[in-house]
């Protein structure tokens, strides 16, 4: 029996995070996560010199690091404080409820793909898809006063 109670206990401690209460953001969160946002937008913005040029890895570095790489998270923050209406969360989503913000995520990875196999022309394809939906996002918090 002291095996099957440490087993459980193993269990019990190796519980997914989701069982958890979830975090409370402020809107301070939100205003330091929509600055991170902007910020991601300014460097896609920074890769297409690095793609005309085919510094490929240069630019999947720049995809694979923060603020691209932390989009997923600000964006939780972004649905999750108080600070956006019902319908601008709604508007932004996240990955496990569609909305522009899962576009980012994905045109983000298919950019990041594209990179490592270093298709230029896709990657300025995914590249102007994933500007246009982080453009979206700013503009939906944009239009419920988060700036």
């Amino acid at each position: 029996r002291a095996g099957a109670a440490g087993a459980a206990a193993r269990l019990l401690a190796a519980a997914p995070p989701a069982l958890a209460a979830p975090k409370k953001y402020s809107a301070q969160d939100a205003v330091a996560a929509i600055g991170r946002v902007k910020s991601a937008r300014a460097s896609l913005d920074a890769l297409n010199g690095l793609i005309a040029k085919g510094q490929f890895e240069a630019a999947a570095e720049a995809v694979a690091s923060p603020p691209l790489s932390t989009f997923e998270a600000d964006a939780t923050v972004l649905v999750q404080a108080p600070v956006l209406s019902a319908e601008d969360k709604k508007a932004i989503g996240t990955i496990r409820r569609y909305g522009v913000a899962a576009d980012v995520i994905i045109m983000v990875g298919g950019l990041a793909e594209a990179l490592r196999d270093e298709d230029a022309r896709g990657a300025k394809s995914f590249l102007a898809k994933a500007k246009g939906s982080l453009d979206e996002v700013i503009g939906v918090c944009r239009g419920g006063g988060l700036r």
